[in-house]
C-alpha cells in the first residue's frame, strides 16, 4: 500500500516519488507525449534521470520501479514497452522487428551503462499510458469508482478526483510531499465529505481515526475547562474559558512568565508547587490548551500513581493506554494509533501528575529515565510534583518551574460563591450582598495566611465553608480547623439528609452516630492511602471493618458491608477515588488525606509523638506535621523539641509555620523556637529574611518582644526592619510601643523590592515590573491598613491611599477595597482618576509595543521561505534569542515602535542582523510564523521573555562585509532603534580602525541621539578610538566634549589600563555642566568620588612653580628661595 507521495522531489527522478508500506518506491515521470527517437531531447532527459538513479545505487529490482507515464499512447511507445519487458525477463521469446527498433533508439541514450545496469533498467522500468487528463477519462473514471463509497460517499468520486488533481498541481508547484494521511487531510480541507470506516480502506480508517481523535481532544478540552467543586460544595463545576492563559510560573532560566510560554520554551519541565496549589488542575488546563491548538503537541495526561513501574509492558505503553482510556472508550485503539504515530514524530506532550503521590516514586523515576532514551527529542514532558520529591526528580535533568497562583483566582472564587448562592436559593436581588459578605471573610483569612494565598484549593474550600455558614461566628480561623470543617461538614450532610426524611443511613446508625462513623472512616482511609500510590480496595475494606468491629462493636458481616458504605460515601464526596476497574483506592485531594492522617495521629497512645514526628520529618511529610500540630498542642510542642535537637533551617521554618497557622505549643517550647529563629536572622539578608518574617508572624508574649525586636534592628536593613516590626505589632499583644505610630511610619515608607531583585531596564515592561515589590511588604500593608482604618483616626485613610498609589498592583487593589469597605469613596475616586490618566498613557505605550511586536514578527516571517522543523516551531529558540538582542531590556520605551515606522527599510535591517547573529534565516522565518499563530498575550510573553540573546559578531557569514558595514553606518542616522543595534554589530566588525574613521565621517549627518550610540561604539573599540577621544576632550564643540567625557569615563571604569584617571580631569572639571554630567553618568557615585579624590590628590602634591610677594608685589619663579629677592620678606608670600 502507498504510504507517501512526493511531488517534484529532490531525487534522481524528480516528478513524483511514491513510497509503499513495504519499503519500496516508484519514481514516476509524467509526460503528455513522447517520441521514441535517437535524437529526441525529451526522451534523452527521461533516460538521463534513469541513469542517475542507476548510478546512485538507489534501485532494488525486487521492490523499486522507474515509471514513465505518458498520456498519449503511440505504436513506438507500445513497442518500447514490450521490448523492455522482454529484456527484463531473460528467457523470453525473441523481440519483433518493431520492438528491436524501439529498443535500439532507446539504447542511443543509454550512454556508458554497463550490461548489468542495462539489465537492471529493463527489470525496473514500467511504461504506463493513463487516461486521466479529463474527469471523463477511462482511468480517471476507475479512480473515481474506487473512491466512491470507500473513500468518499457514493456519487462524490468525481468531486474528490477534481479536488485531488487540483491539490496535486498546487503541491507540485511548491515541491511538497505528503503521507496518505496528509493527502486525506488535504482532501478534507477541500470540504469533500469522507467515509469513516475502521474496517475499510486505508483512507477510511484514517478518517475514522481522525474522528475518534477529535472526540478525544474535545473531551480533553472540556475536562480542562471545568473547575470541579465536588469535594467543596454541592454545585455544578465552573466553566473557565482559556484557563491556561491565566497560569504563570517561575523558572531559574527564564524568570517569571506565563506558564504556557515557559513550558513551550523549556520543553521538559518539573512543575512544582505547594499542596493544593493547583498542579493537577494546571496540567489538565495545559492539556486542554494543547488539544485546542492546531499545531500543538498531542496531549497525554496520566496520573503517575496509576502506573506500574515493574509491569511487563513498558512505561510508554502504559502511558498511552491509560491516557487514552480516560477520554476514549469504543475507539481507544484508533486514538492509540494516532498517539503512537505522533510519539514517533515527537509531536506529543506527556503530562505526568502526582509523582509525590506514588507509593515508590524512585521506581517510577527510574522507569521514566529508561523511557526517556526511547523518546523523540521533540517530545515535551511536564512532571508535576511537590517539593518533597523534588530532589529525587532532579535526576531527570528537567527544567524546574514553580507554579504560581492563577491570575483569575479572585474571579473564580466569586463565581463559586455565586453558584452556591443560587444552590441555596438566595433571592436574586440579594445574591450580590450575600456573596460579598462571605467573600470578605475569605479575603481576610487569606490575607492573614500566606499559604492560603498561594494555594488555590484553599481559597475554594474557604468559599465553601463561608457559603454554608449562617453567621460569621460559625467560621473557623485556623487552617487545620478549616480543613477539619470541610470533612466534618461533608459527614454532617449525611445526618442532615436523614433529618429531612431522605433515605440516608450507615448500617443501623443514624444521626450523629452516622456522622461520627463517617469521620472515623475518613481518618482510617486516609491513614492507609495518604502515603502515596493506590491501595488495594480489599486492604481499605479490611481496615475499616476492623475499626468498626473494635470501636463500634459490629458483627463481621455487618462491619464489611458498613465499611463498603463508608468508602462509597467518601468516594462520592470527592475525597478519594475508588476505582472499580482496577480495584484500587487513592486520594483525590491529597491535602484532605493528609488532614485525615493528622487526625488519625491524635488517636495514638501518649508518648509516641517524638518518634512519629521524627519519622514524618525524615520522610518530608511537612503538611501532615503542620496539620497535626494545629490540631494538638502536644504534637506542636513535640515538633519544636525534635527540631531543636537538629535545627535544620527548613525544619525551623516548618515549626514556625505550624505556629503561624494556629498551633499552640507550651510557652517554653515557643521560646525555644524563637531563640533558634533569632539565630538565623543574625546571618543578614537574603537568608535571614524568611526567618525574620516567621518571627514577625508568630503571636509572642510580651517577655519575648524586646528579644526579637533587637535582632530586627541590628541585622536587617532599615526598610525590612520597619516592615518586620510593623507586621509583628499586628500579631503581638501588649507591645510596649504604641503600634499605631509604627504602622503609620511603615505606610509612609517606600516599598522595598524582593531581595536580590534588580531592575532590568527602563523600557515599558521594566517600568511596570522593575523588581517585584516584596510580597511580605504587600501583605503587611494590607493588614496594617485594616487595623488603622478600624481605629479610624484622622489622616489614616489618606496614608492608606498614598500607600495604595505606590504599592504593587495586587496590593493596590486590596487597599482600595479596604478604603471602599470603610466608606472612603472620595479617596478611592481620586486614586482612580490619577491612575486613569497614568494608565491611559501606559496602555497606549503597551498597545503600541504589542502592535510593533506583531508587525516585527510578520516581517520576520516574510524574510525567506520557512525551513523550521516542528521542534523549531515549538521551542522558538532562534526567534526568542534574536528578539532578545533586537529589543533588549535596557532599550528605552517607544524606541522599538518608532523604529518600525519606516517599513521599507526594516526587512533588510533584520535580515542583516540575523546573518550577523549566526542564525538560519529560513528557520527564523518559520519560527516567527508559528509565533504569529498564537494569541497576542502568549506571543508577546514569549518574545519578551528572559533567556540568552544572540550577538552580532558572525561577520564571517557575510558575503560582502564592506557593504554590510556601510549599511550599518548609514543606519546610525536612521532611527534610535536602528542606531542602537547597528552600534552593537559594528563593535564586532573586522578592521576596527577603518570602522572608527567611517563612523566619525558619518557623525555630522547623524542626529544627536545617534551620536550617543556612536560614542558607545567608540568605547567598544577603545584601543583604536582613544586618540580621537582625547582630542575631543578639549574640543571647542561642547557636544564633542560631552561625547568624549562619557567615553573616557566608561573606559576608565572598565579598568583596562588604557585611560588613566587624570584623563578625566578636564571632563569632571569642565566649565559646561552637561560635559561634567556626561562623565558622571558613566560612573557610579563611588567611582566618581574616587576619580575626583585622585585628581585633587595629584593636584595637592604637585610642586609649586612660582610665588607672589604680598609686600612688594614681586612674582618669583625661584620657589626654593628663603625670602623675597626684592624686599627680603619671609612670610609674606
Amino acid at each position: 500500500m502507498v504510504s507517501e507521495v512526493a511531488l517534484e522531489a529532490d531525487s534522481p527522478v524528480d516528478d513524483v516519488v511514491v513510497h509503499f508500506t513495504t519499503g519500496g518506491r516508484a519514481w514516476v515521470q509524467a509526460k503528455r507525449s513522447l517520441s521514441v527517437s535517437k535524437t529526441d531531447e525529451e526522451l534523452a532527459s527521461v533516460v538521463l534521470q534513469w541513469r542517475k538513479a542507476l548510478r546512485e545505487g538507489v534501485l532494488d529490482k525486487r521492490r523499486d520501479r522507474l515509471v514513465l507515464a505518458v498520456a498519449k499512447e503511440t505504436g513506438p511507445l507500445n513497442h518500447l514497452k514490450k521490448a523492455l519487458e522482454r529484456h527484463g525477463a531473460p528467457g523470453s521469446g525473441a523481440p519483433s522487428s518493431d520492438e528491436t527498433e524501439a529498443y535500439e533508439k532507446l539504447e542511443a541514450h543509454l550512454g556508458d551503462l554497463t550490461a548489468e545496469e542495462r539489465l537492471l533498467l529493463s527489470q525496473t522500468v514500467v511504461l504506463l499510458f493513463p487516461d486521466v487528463e479529463s474527469v471523463a477519462g477511462a482511468d480517471a473514471g476507475v479512480a473515481q469508482a474506487l473512491m466512491d463509497g470507500f473513500v468518499v460517499p457514493l456519487c462524490l468520486g468525481p468531486r474528490a478526483w477534481e479536488s485531488l488533481t487540483s491539490t496535486a498541481r498546487e503541491k507540485a508547484s511548491r515541491r511538497l510531499s505528503g503521507t496518505v494521511a496528509q493527502w486525506v487531510e488535504w482532501l478534507r480541507e477541500s470540504d469533500v465529505p469522507l467515509v469513516s470506516d475502521r474496517e475499510g480502506v486505508v483512507a477510511a480508517r484514517i478518517e475514522a481515526a481522525e474522528q475518534a481523535t477529535r472526540a478525544y481532544l474535545a473531551k480533553v478540552v472540556a475536562r480542562g475547562s471545568l473547575l470541579e467543586l465536588i469535594a467543596v460544595m454541592d454545585v455544578p463545576p465552573l466553566h473557565v474559558h482559556d484557563a491556561a492563559l491565566h497560569l504563570s510560573g517561575n523558572s531559574k532560566e527564564l524568570g517569571d512568565g506565563l506558564l504556557l510560554a515557559l513550558l513551550r520554551r523549556l520543553g521538559r519541565v518539573l512543575l512544582m508547587g505547594p499542596p493544593g496549589g493547583g498542579k493537577s488542575t494546571a496540567l489538565r488546563q495545559v492539556a486542554a490548551w494543547y488539544a485546542r491548538a492546531v499545531e500543538g503537541p498531542f496531549p497525554l495526561y496520566v496520573p503517575l500513581p496509576l502506573l506500574k513501574p515493574m509491569a511487563p509492558e513498558g512505561l510508554l505503553e502504559q502511558v498511552l493506554k491509560l491516557a487514552v482510556s480516560r477520554y476514549a472508550r469504543e475507539d481507544a485503539d484508533l486514538v492509540e494509533e494516532v498517539a503512537r504515530q505522533r510519539l514517533r514524530e515527537g509531536r506529543v506532550a506527556l503530562l505526568f501528575d502526582g509523582l509525590d503521590e506514588c507509593l515508590e516514586p524512585r521506581k517510577v523515576l527510574a522507569s521514566l529515565s529508561e523511557a526517556l532514551a526511547e523518546l523523540h527529542a521533540d517530545v515535551e514532558i511536564i512532571l508535576a510534583t511537590r517539593d518533597s520529591v523534588y530532589r529525587s526528580a532532579r535526576t531527570l535533568g528537567f527544567h524546574e518551574v514553580h507554579l504560581k497562583p492563577p491570575s483569575n483566582l479572585p474571579a473564580s472564587l466569586r463565581d463559586c460563591a455565586h453558584q452556591f448562592a443560587l444552590a441555596r436559593g438566595v433571592p436574586a436581588s440579594e445574591v450580590a450582598a450575600w456573596c460579598e459578605l462571605r467573600l470578605r471573610w475569605v479575603a481576610e483569612l487569606r490575607e492573614q495566611d500566606a499559604l492560603l494565598q498561594e494555594t488555590p484549593l484553599m481559597g475554594v474550600l474557604l468559599v465553601g465553608i463561608a457559603c454554608e455558614a449562617d453567621s460569621e461566628g460559625q467560621l473557623p480561623r485556623r487552617r487545620a480547623d478549616v480543613l477539619s470543617t470541610v470533612v466534618e461538614r461533608a459527614a454532617h450532610r449525611w445526618e442532615l439528609a436523614h433529618r429531612r426524611g431522605e433515605q440516608a443511613s450507615i448500617s443501623t446508625f443514624t444521626g450523629t452516630d452516622a456522622a461520627s462513623i463517617l469521620i472515623a472512616g475518613f481518618e482510617e482511609i486516609s491513614h492507609h492511602a495518604y502515603a502515596g500510590g493506590p491501595v488495594a480496595h480489599g486492604v481499605i475494606i479490611h481496615a475499616l471493618a476492623h475499626m468498626l468491629r473494635s470501636q463500634w462493636g459490629l458483627a463481621p458481616g455487618q462491619a464489611d458491608s458498613t465499611a463498603q458504605q463508608v468508602l462509597t460515601f467518601w468516594a462520592e464526596a470527592g475525597a478519594f477515588v475508588s476505582d472499580g476497574a482496577d480495584g484500587q483506592v487513592r486520594p483525590r485531594i491529597r491535602l484532605l488525606a493528609e488532614l485525615g492522617e493528622a487526625r488519625y495521629t491524635l488517636k495514638r497512645p501518649a508518648g509516641v509523638e517524638p518518634s512519629w514526628v521524627e519519622q514524618r520529618l525524615a520522610s518530608n511529610d511537612s503538611e501532615v506535621l503542620v496539620l497535626a500540630a494545629g490540631l494538638s498542642p502536644a504534637v506542636a510542642t513535640t515538633l519544636i523539641h525534635v527540631v531543636a535537637r537538629k535545627p535544620r533551617p527548613e525544619w525551623l521554618r516548618l515549626a514556625a509555620r505550624a505556629v503561624e497557622e494556629g498551633a499552640a505549643p507550651t510557652p517554653e517550647a515557643l521560646e525555644l523556637l524563637v531563640r533558634f529563629l533569632r539565630g538565623q536572622v543574625t546571618a543578614g539578608l537574603p537568608s535571614a529574611w524568611p526567618f525574620a518574617q516567621a518571627l514577625a508572624q508568630l503571636s509572642l508574649p510580651p517577655s519575648l518582644h524586646p528579644f526579637v525586636l533587637e535582632v530586627f534592628e541590628r541585622h536587617l536593613p532599615e526598610g525590612h526592619a520597619l516592615c518586620a516590626r510593623a507586621l509583628a505589632f499586628t500579631n503581638w499583644e501588649g507591645v510596649a510601643q504604641a503600634p499605631e505610630v509604627v504602622w503609620r511610619d511603615f505606610l509612609g515608607s517606600a516599598p522595598f523590592r524582593v531581595v536580590q531583585e534588580t531592575p532590568r531596564g527602563s523600557d515599558i515592561r521594566s517600568r511596570l515590573s522593575a523588581g517585584a515589590i516584596d510580597g511580605v511588604y504587600t501583605h503587611a500593608a494590607a493588614r496594617i491598613s485594616r487595623r488603622l482604618l478600624e481605629v479610624g483616626e484622622n489622616g489614616d485613610a489618606e496614608r492608606v491611599a498614598k500607600a495604595a498609589e505606590v504599592g504593587a498592583v495586587g496590593g493596590r487593589a486590596k487597599l482600595i477595597a479596604l478604603l471602599e469597605q470603610f466608606g472612603h469613596h472620595m479617596l478611592v475616586e481620586a486614586i482612580h482618576k490619577r491612575w486613569q490618566a497614568t494608565f491611559t498613557q501606559i496602555y497606549e505605550a503597551i498597545r503600541a509595543e504589542a502592535e510593533a511586536w506583531t508587525q516585527y514578527l510578520q516581517i520576520l516571517a516574510g524574510l525567506q521561505p520557512a525551513t523550521a522543523t516542528y521542534g523549531d516551531r515549538r521551542r522558538l529558540e532562534s526567534v526568542v534569542a534574536f528578539s532578545r538582542a533586537i529589543v533588549p531590556d535596557e532599550m528605552p520605551a517607544g524606541m522599538f515602535p518608532e523604529g518600525l515606522k519606516k517599513q521599507e527599510d526594516v526587512p533588510g535591517f533584520l535580515r542583516t542582523l540575523a546573518v550577523l547573529g549566526g542564525l538560519d534565516v529560513g528557520r527564523l522565518a518559520g519560527e516567527a510564523g508559528a509565533l504569529l499563530e498564537e494569541p497576542k498575550a502568549l506571543r508577546q510573553a514569549i518574545c519578551e521573555g528572559n533567556g540568552p540573546a544572540v550577538e552580532f559578531r558572525h561577520w564571517d557569514r557575510c558575503e560582502a562585509p564592506t557593504v554590510v558595514r556601510q549599511s550599518l553606518i548609514q543606519w546610525l542616522s536612521h532611527s534610535r532603534w536602528f542606531a542602537h543595534r547597528s552600534v552593537e554589530a559594528l563593535s564586532h566588525a573586522p578592521a576596527p580602525e577603518e570602522n572608527v574613521e567611517a563612523v566619525v565621517r558619518a557623525l555630522p549627518g547623524a542626529h544627536a541621539l545617534s551620536r550617543g550610540f556612536t560614542v558607545k561604539l567608540m568605547v567598544a573599540l577603545s584601543t583604536h578610538a582613544l586618540p580621537l577621544l582625547r582630542h575631543w576632550g578639549t574640543h571647542p564643540d561642547v557636544l564633542l566634549r560631552r561625547s568624549a567625557a562619557y567615553a573616557l569615563a566608561a573606559m576608565w571604569k572598565r579598568s583596562e589600563g588604557l585611560v588613566p584617571v587624570q584623563a578625566l580631569r578636564s571632563s569632571l572639571l569642565d566649565e559646561d555642566v552637561g560635559v561634567r554630567k556626561a562623565a558622571e553618568g558613566a560612573l557610579s557615585d563611588t567611582m566618581r568620588h574616587e576619580a575626583l579624590a585622585a585628581i585633587m590628590k595629584e593636584a595637592a602634591v604637585r610642586l609649586p612653580t612660582q610665588w607672589h610677594c604680598r609686600c612688594c608685589g614681586l612674582t618669583s619663579y625661584n620657589v626654593t628661595a628663603p625670602a623675597c629677592e626684592r624686599c627680603g620678606a619671609q612670610d609674606e608670600r
